[in-house]
C-alpha cells in the first residue's frame, strides 16, 4: 500500500485522500481499503483513530475519499486532524487470493496553511 500527505484548503473545502495497492508491483482491483484519521480535541483519548470511511479500489489499484465538503458532518466541532492512514480489509478475497491485513504509515494531513486541519468550525460554516 502506498499513501502520501494530503492538502485541503479548509477543514470543510474539498477533500481527496487516495492510496494505492499493488501484489506484485501490479494494480488489485476491487479490494476494500478503510480510511481512518488521527485527531485532538477536548475530551479525545491519546492517540485517538476515527474511521471515515471505507472505498474498493479501482482498475488502477487507487481507493479513494473525495468529499467536497471534506470533515463536515464526520468530525465533531472543536477536533482537530492531525494525519490519516488507510488499512486493507483482513480476509479480503479477489480473484481467488486472500489479502492479509496491512496498513500504511500514518501520513501528515493539512488544511489552509497549518500543518494539521482544525479545529474543525462550527457546522453552521460548512453548509451550503
Amino acid at each position: 500500500m502506498a499513501a502520501g500527505p494530503v492538502h485541503a484548503a479548509a477543514p470543510y473545502g474539498n477533500l481527496a485522500i487516495a492510496v494505492s495497492v499493488t501484489a506484485g508491483g501490479k494494480p488489485v482491483a476491487g479490494v476494500p481499503v478503510n480510511f481512518w484519521v488521527k485527531e485532538t480535541g477536548t475530551d479525545v483519548p491519546a492517540d485517538y483513530s476515527e474511521s471515515i470511511g471505507s472505498e474498493k479500489t479501482d482498475a488502477a489499484g487507487t481507493a479513494r475519499v473525495a468529499r467536497s465538503q471534506g470533515f463536515f458532518g464526520l468530525l465533531l466541532p472543536g477536533r482537530t486532524v492531525t494525519g490519516y492512514y488507510a488499512a486493507l480489509v483482513p480476509g479480503t478475497k479477489v480473484a481467488g487470493v486472500t489479502y492479509c491485513a496491512r496498513q500504511t504509515p500514518v501520513q501528515p494531513l493539512s488544511c489552509g496553511t497549518g500543518s494539521t486541519c482544525g479545529p474543525m468550525p462550527p457546522l453552521s460554516q460548512g453548509a451550503g
